[in-house]
This record gives C-alpha cells, sequence and structure tokens, in this order.
C-alpha cells in the first residue's frame, strides 16, 4: 500500500513538472512575431496574373523587437509554401541593402507584396497559399556585416509563417 501512495504521489509530481514546462514553452512561442496576410486584388500583366497581398507584422509582447530587413526590397524576405507561386520582385528599388527594424510592443509594420504563378496554365483559384518570411533576428556584436551575411544566408534562417489564404476570394466577394 505504501508502495502504491509513493507511486502515485511520483506520477502527480511529474505530470505537475511537465505541464509547468508546457506552459513556459508556450509563452516562449508567443513572444515571437505574428504574421498575418491578407489578399488585395488581382492584375493582369501581359497574359500572368499579379496577386497584391498586404502582410502584417504584430509584435505581441511587452519588449521591443528587432528583425534585418532591407531598405527597399523587402520582399526577398519574403516566400510561398508552395513550388506553383513566387514572390515577385518590385519594379522601384533603386537604393538597397540591409537594414534593422525595429518593432515596439503591440505596434505592426504592413508590407505589401505581390505573387505571380511559376506557370501560365495553373488556375489560380483552385489553391491556397500561405506567406512565409524568414525571420533574421540582429546580432549586435556583428555589426552590418553581420546583417549582410545574415541576409546572404537567409534561407537557412527560421520561418515565419501567416494564416491561409483561400484564392477564390480573388473572384468571388461574400455579402452578409
Amino acid at each position: 500500500m505504501r508502495i502504491l501512495k509513493i507511486y502515485i504521489f511520483v506520477i502527480l509530481l511529474t505530470l505537475t513538472f511537465c505541464s509547468c514546462n508546457s506552459q513556459d514553452k508556450n509563452k516562449r512561442v508567443k513572444q515571437n512575431l505574428e504574421l498575418t496576410a491578407s489578399l488585395g486584388g488581382i492584375i493582369y500583366l501581359d497574359t500572368t496574373s499579379t496577386i497584391h497581398i498586404s502582410t502584417t507584422l504584430f509584435n505581441p509582447t511587452k519588449d521591443t523587437l528587432s528583425f534585418v530587413t532591407m531598405t527597399c526590397s523587402y520582399e526577398d524576405l519574403f516566400l510561398t509554401d508552395t513550388t506553383i507561386f513566387k514572390i515577385q520582385s518590385r519594379y522601384d528599388c533603386f537604393s538597397n541593402f540591409p537594414i534593422v527594424t525595429q518593432i515596439p510592443p503591440a505596434e505592426r509594420i504592413d508590407q505589401f507584396i505581390m505573387v505571380k504563378p511559376t506557370g501560365k496554365d495553373i488556375n489560380i483559384i483552385d489553391n491556397k497559399i500561405r506567406i512565409g518570411m524568414y525571420l533574421l533576428t540582429p546580432k549586435k556584436e556583428n555589426g552590418f556585416d553581420g546583417i549582410i551575411k545574415q541576409y546572404e544566408n537567409r534561407h537557412s534562417a527560421s520561418i515565419l509563417w501567416s494564416n491561409e489564404l483561400d484564392l477564390k476570394r480573388l473572384y468571388r466577394r461574400l455579402y452578409k
């Protein structure tokens, strides 16, 4: 009987410890930037469609968060979750270099990107996509050269994913 009580005590202690650990992990996950995306419109350049998407980076923490971006071609840090679509570069980018941008607590930054299908035979409305952003966190000790190296190696960085976008909504409007 005494062994059974000890066994139950050890199990309860273990479960309590595990639940505390999982709560700490959830808190750490919430300490990151949040990325959301929403559909803009669609235009046709030549015979290729271009989808405009608005992305929003939100800082839900009580700290100011920093990330590496570009002065002009910030869309280079974005990607899609499918090979059917790619991010389209901007046409008006003349002075471009990596910079560190800060987002104060509970603030947002909107960035606008364009997405194009990778082939001409793709039926756009039959797809759903998510937008990802390479999250490059600057390190003070690296300086400007370190920021450039981070940007050059962005494909190995962690990716922050947005909500899923249903491309059928480009062609249909729902009214209540």
